[in-house]
């Protein structure tokens, strides 16, 4: 993907967290916006909004958007802090691992994560996200938590 260098990323964010004293330097704000800049190049996008840590995995939501609409919805999980690498989650695939209603199936964690490798062709990393209208709301945590 071209413009997406992880090592690069993580050098800034190392920089900034030694020169920072004051204020917490969070990961995501050096790791993703560099994946999000390369996928909105090469996409043509306006920008991306991001939000998150959720979770036991840490899963960061980023929402892609173009003219004032989401376009494009990724989340990514997992940064290895000494690659500077980060993972894309595949909802395609559901292990089982996690019986519903436990805390591992709310968080998520029957979903497998897939290391994003700068090599990677954006049409690969988006392969793992959705649009908008593909989203159905989901509303099991009630649901789960009474089973």
């Amino acid at each position: 993907m071209q413009g997406y260098d992880p090592k690069r990323a993580l050098g800034h964010w190392k920089g900034a967290r030694k020169r920072e004293t004051r204020r917490t330097v969070h990961w995501m704000n050096h790791l993703i916006p560099p994946l999000a800049r390369a996928i909105c190049r090469e996409r043509g996008w306006d920008g991306f909004q991001f939000c998150g840590p959720f979770g036991l995995c840490c899963r960061v939501s980023i929402d892609f958007v173009n003219d004032g609409k989401q376009v494009f919805w990724l989340e990514v999980s997992d940064p290895d802090l000494d690659t500077g690498t980060l993972r894309v989650t595949d909802y395609s695939t559901d292990t089982g691992d996690f019986r519903p209603g436990t805390i591992g199936a709310l968080n998520g964690m029957n979903h497998p994560s897939v290391v994003i490798e700068p090599t990677m062709a954006v049409e690969a990393v988006l392969a793992y996200g959705h649009a908008p209208d593909e989203i159905e709301p989901v509303d099991t945590t009630e649901k789960l938590w009474r089973a």
